[in-house]
């Protein structure tokens, strides 16, 4: 369930957009980053200093997910803490969340579970497959970036998307039962 996860990340600017694009595989041995991937990362670090924050919050996400694949979940006291009473009555006051996590509606893959943070650190959209592509999912997203001031933006995939699977399959003219007329 967990293999294969990708990543998305990107930066709109006024003159265009970059996007940096991950790519880790997670097996029996651990996460294998490709190469190509710290070069990506050293070009945009320099290129947009301002970036290396966003870069900073997106490898502890990664990182948190890393060791929730191994199966090593992180102190009972700290998750305790970021979703404790004080949490809470903290987040009364509003929400600063350090993501946006446009993901897909499966209820065996909870971003917060997955990333290991507590109440209020991520501003979650879900959506079927993941798709980013109707004006409230995007008006979700849009409003978490421009309102909340909320860093960066993340479009986060698995595998095994029955949602996924059924888009291609209809894209080839196959469909499921349940939907054939």
């Amino acid at each position: 369930m967990f293999e294969g996860w990708i990543v998305l990340c990107s930066v709109r600017q006024r003159m265009g957009s970059l996007q940096l694009m991950e790519k880790e595989t997670v097996t029996d041995k651990g996460t294998v980053m490709e190469k190509e991937i710290l070069k990506v990362r050293e070009t945009v670090m320099e290129a947009f200093p301002a970036f290396s924050k966003k870069l900073d919050t997106l490898d502890q996400l990664l990182e948190r997910n890393k060791l929730f694949a191994e199966g090593t979940l992180l102190d009972a006291k700290m998750a305790a803490v970021e979703s404790g009473v004080e949490a809470r009555k903290a987040l009364e006051e509003g929400q600063w969340p350090v993501a946006v996590v446009v993901c897909c509606s499966d209820s065996r893959v909870p971003p917060e579970v997955i990333f290991q943070v507590g109440l209020g650190k991520l501003f979650v959209v879900r959506t079927a497959g993941n798709r980013a592509d109707a004006d409230a999912i995007l008006g979700s997203v849009q409003y978490a970036v421009c309102h909340l001031k909320t860093p960066l933006v993340m479009v986060l995939g698995h595998s095994s998307c029955g949602a996924m699977k059924a888009a291609i399959g209809a894209a080839k003219g196959e469909f499921p039962e349940e939907v054939r007329c």
